[in-house]
């Protein structure tokens, strides 16, 4: 038998789960191993210092919980009237600057679309000035020099 099934045995004795056949097992395997032993005090230690510890509920102790609970809740009420005072105006104000935000985007968006459009314009007469142009023949026949000649259609 393997130290977790003999601790698995134990735990089960003190939680009253082991059947009356596999006491007899769990005694035996624990005469026979000293790790266990040692669990097995342990454990019965701490059962015995639980069951010193129990102590019984006070009788009011449902009517203590449930007044405390109301008063928290009757707190949370005032609380509630009280933050409309300040969360509308709040609501407001950043609904006002919402509203601002967005139209000052807007007009970006505007300027952005005029400026696109200038751009356009402006490559396209680009696009017609080089095309105007007429053609070069570029020769080199020196090392040191270039010669640019414009070729005519």
């Amino acid at each position: 038998m393997t130290n977790n099934d003999l601790v698995k045995m134990i735990d089960e004795y003190f939680d009253g789960e082991l059947k009356n056949g596999e006491e007899t097992v769990l005694f035996i395997s624990l005469s026979k191993n000293e790790k266990a032993r040692n669990y097995f005090k342990r454990q019965h230690i701490l059962k015995n210092a639980t069951q010193e510890l129990k102590e019984e509920f006070p009788s009011d102790l449902d009517k203590r919980i449930l007044s405390k609970i109301m008063k928290e809740e009757k707190q949370g009420i005032k609380q509630k009237f009280l933050s409309p005072v300040f969360t509308y105006p709040a609501m407001l104000i950043l609904l006002a600057l919402s509203l601002f935000f967005y139209n000052q985007t807007n007009t970006y968006k505007k300027d952005i679309v005029k400026i696109n459009n200038n751009i356009e314009q402006q490559n396209k007469t680009i696009e017609s000035i080089l095309n105007a142009l007429p053609a070069a023949e570029v020769s080199g026949i020196k090392q040191d020099t270039i010669i640019v000649k414009a070729t005519r259609l």
